[in-house]
């Protein structure tokens, strides 16, 4: 996949959806290659990722953003993992797709994990859940939609 989104950004470098997946398939890669490894992957990473926030900030229902605030949540923050600029990219993915419940999910989940913020994570998660009913094809929005239900049930414990 990555090697297929680099050939992808040869034909057309101004694709933000090669952009994308090639961001998407270097991170995959970088998992099954290890941590260390994809460090070094990490600023062509977030180069597409920025090219997509740029160019088509609503693709993937503010998926780029997502996938900068994961970076930003899950990365140590000597290696410029920011828990504040995370919670700032998953409020942009909102901002670009208010109807995808993923999008409140992380933040909800950013939110009672690491920024010690009681209240706003449920509120958050009760505003994911309230979108409007997803068609049956929209997998990853609907599981959102189930874990935001186990949020904030185990918030409320």
């Amino acid at each position: 996949g990555r090697d297929a989104g680099e050939q992808c950004l040869k034909v057309d470098p101004n694709n933000s959806i090669c952009h994308f997946w090639t961001a998407i398939n270097m991170t995959l890669y970088g998992k099954e290659v290890g941590a260390f490894k994809m460090f070094f992957s990490l600023q062509a990473i977030r180069a597409h990722l920025n090219f997509v926030a740029e160019h088509a900030p609503s693709y993937a229902f503010g998926g780029a953003f997502r996938i900068l605030g994961l970076i930003h949540q899950k990365l140590p923050g000597i290696l410029g993992g920011d828990f504040e600029k995370a919670q700032d990219f998953f409020e942009r993915a909102i901002h670009e797709a208010p109807e995808e419940p993923m999008n409140y999910l992380f933040l909800a989940k950013l939110l009672a994990e690491n920024l010690n913020q009681p209240e706003r994570p449920l509120m958050v998660g009760k505003k994911g859940l309230s979108v409007a009913p997803l068609p049956d094809d929209r997998f990853e929005g609907l599981e959102a939609k189930q874990e935001l239900r186990a949020l904030i049930k185990e918030l409320k414990i």
